[in-house]
């Protein structure tokens, strides 16, 4: 991709800050290198991910079987409380990966968003998982909460979504998940 920088400069830490012209977010989500001469790149090995941070493995986003069936509940504005719960306790491994499968979900609506042009030419977009024992993700035995900010994301389209993709993160891990709600 060739882009125009707009400026640049020496971060207090040592990296570098780039500003970049005329370029879509998705177009650069998940860039990790910045070069003049592409063959630089070449020799640049892509980052570890961050514990916790999803992978393409956590996505679930080419699931093509029936989707969670889910319900709404109370919602106040914007911010959506994710309720899941599930037929049986979690392993530590299920439960980060069911986590990273949520943030898979916000990290496509936050970029790529979820609606039919709901403002124009953008599609509304998700603003974010909510973090912190408050309202990031919280669980009781089977069940985890967690906080959205559906911003200006088509609801249903969001939900619908997600939905999907946690059938294919239950069918993947053999965990069955007997409510998801939208709401308190």
């Amino acid at each position: 991709m060739t882009a125009h920088v707009a400026g640049s400069g020496a971060m207090a830490d040592g990296r570098m800050r780039v500003s970049l012209d005329q370029v879509d977010i998705a177009e650069i989500d998940g860039a990790y290198a910045l070069s003049t001469e592409p063959a630089a790149l070449a020799e640049i090995a892509a980052p570890a991910p961050h514990p916790g941070e999803p992978t393409a493995n956590d996505e679930y986003a080419n699931y093509q079987g029936p989707a969670v069936p889910y319900g709404w509940g109370e919602i106040e504005d914007v911010d959506v409380e994710l309720v899941i719960d599930l037929a049986r306790p979690p392993s530590s491994d299920e439960a980060a990966a069911l986590e990273r499968a949520i943030r898979a979900w916000d990290h496509a609506g936050v970029v790529v968003g979820f609606g039919t042009q709901l403002f124009g030419e953008s599609p509304g977009y998700l603003h974010g998982l909510y973090s912190g024992d408050q309202f990031g993700p919280r669980w009781t035995n089977t069940t985890l909460r967690w906080l959205e900010d559906f911003g200006s994301a088509d609801a249903q389209i969001a939900a619908d979504d997600l939905a999907r993709r946690l059938a294919g993160w239950s069918r993947h891990w053999g965990v069955a998940i007997t409510r998801l709600q939208f709401g308190r």
